[in-house]
């Protein structure tokens, strides 16, 4: 009896570490493309994201540009407005290795300038398993807002929200 309960307790241990034998993604992230864009659209798009990791102080997010081994991987592509939603500036569609976002053609209006951080950073960090934040002056909030409102501690809190989210699952929780 006491052999039989070793061996149970072996493989209750060994299904945890293992996982069910799947592999999650690692971070940081790769984008891996940006469609449809245009070249200037484009680089706001990777300014945005560069910013994220300054202010992260360590890269969250690679534009890579290509798929590296069990990187988590990002596609990011230009939008034209949803017909039922014509006000949706982003989108994000989620999985466990791979992550599509796509942005509103209408974010790169001139008359919208200011929006483009926010909006990319928000739907990276859907990407990062964030949802969104009841909380008006939050970054997963679900209205857009000019980049410029968030105060410095809204976006400390939400990187750290990003690592949290990361770490969690990372431990598969």
């Amino acid at each position: 009896m006491w052999q039989l309960r070793n061996v149970v307790v072996v493989l209750v241990l060994s299904f945890l570490l293992v996982g069910c034998g799947t592999q999650r993604a690692a971070w940081p992230a790769h984008v891996v493309s940006l469609d449809g864009f245009t070249e200037a659209e484009a680089q706001e798009v990777r300014a945005s994201i560069d910013k994220l990791n300054a202010q992260a102080d360590k890269p969250l997010i690679e534009i890579s540009g290509e798929a590296s081994q069990n990187a988590y991987l990002i596609h990011i592509d230009r939008h034209e407005p949803w017909p039922d939603d014509p006000m949706t500036a982003g989108l994000t569609t989620r999985e466990d290795d791979l992550c599509s976002v796509s942005l509103s053609t209408e974010l790169f209006k001139s008359d919208r300038e200011g929006y483009v951080d926010s909006v990319v950073w928000h739907e990276l960090g859907h990407c990062a398993g964030l949802t969104h934040n009841p909380k008006q002056g939050t970054m997963m909030f679900a209205t857009a807002k000019l980049f410029t409102t968030f105060t410095n501690e809204a976006l400390k809190s939400f990187i750290q929200d990003m690592r949290n989210s990361l770490s969690s699952e990372a431990l598969g929780q």
